[in-house]
C-alpha cells in the first residue's frame, strides 16, 4: 500500500508516530501531552477527530496510547483509549475515555459516550446507545470490518490528493 497521506491542516503535538498508509483528514488532531501516540497502519482518521492521550490527575501514569491498523476514526470522534486493536471502527461524535480497551472488529455507533466507562470491548462487539448503553456480540465472525476499511482507503487514497494540500511528515 502507498504512503501515509496527511492533510495540511492537521494539527500534531508531542511525541506522535503514524504508521504506513494510515490517512488523516483535515482538522484532526493528534495531540500527546502527557505520554506517546503511536498509530499502526492504514487507520482512518476523519475530520474534527481528536485522539489525545493526557492525564485526567497526578496519580494517572504516563502511558503510550496504541492504536494497531485498519482501524476507523469517523468524523467528530474523541479518543483517550489506550489501546485499540485493529479493525474498529469509531463512529460519528462518539467518546472514547481512557479506560476503554477495543479488541478487534468492534463498531462504536454514532454519540455512544464511554468518556466514563470502564471497560475491555471484545472482539465483534457493536456499542450503541437509546438513551443508555448497550452491547451486543456478533459470534463467528472473522476479519469483521475489514473490507469496508480497505474499500475506504482505496477510495480516499485518490480522492484526497486531489482536493487537499498534503504535509510531509
Amino acid at each position: 500500500m502507498s504512503d501515509k497521506i496527511i492533510c495540511s491542516k492537521v494539527w500534531i503535538e508531542g511525541d506522535v508516530s503514524i504508521g504506513e498508509g494510515t490517512i488523516i483528514h483535515p482538522d484532526a488532531e493528534l495531540i500527546a501531552k502527557d505520554g506517546p501516540i503511536k498509530i499502526g497502519k492504514n487507520n482512518i482518521i476523519e475530520e474534527k477527530c481528536i485522539i489525545i492521550n493526557q492525564k485526567k490527575n497526578e496519580n494517572d501514569q504516563v502511558e503510550t496510547l496504541e492504536i494497531n491498523d485498519y482501524n476507523y476514526f469517523e468524523v467528530g470522534s474523541y479518543v483517550e483509549s489506550r489501546k485499540i486493536g485493529d479493525n474498529n471502527i469509531i463512529g460519528i461524535f462518539s467518546n472514547l475515555g481512557k479506560n476503554i480497551t477495543l479488541q478487534n472488529g468492534v463498531v462504536i455507533n454514532p454519540k455512544v459516550d464511554l468518556s466514563n466507562e470502564s471497560m475491555i470491548l471484545k472482539t465483534n462487539t457493536i456499542a450503541f446507545q437509546k438513551p443508555e448503553i448497550h452491547f451486543h456480540e456478533i459470534p463467528n465472525q472473522e476479519n469483521f470490518n475489514h473490507e469496508q476499511i480497505v474499500s475506504h482507503l482505496e477510495r480516499l487514497r485518490k480522492l484526497l490528493p486531489q482536493f487537499h494540500e498534503l504535509k510531509e511528515i
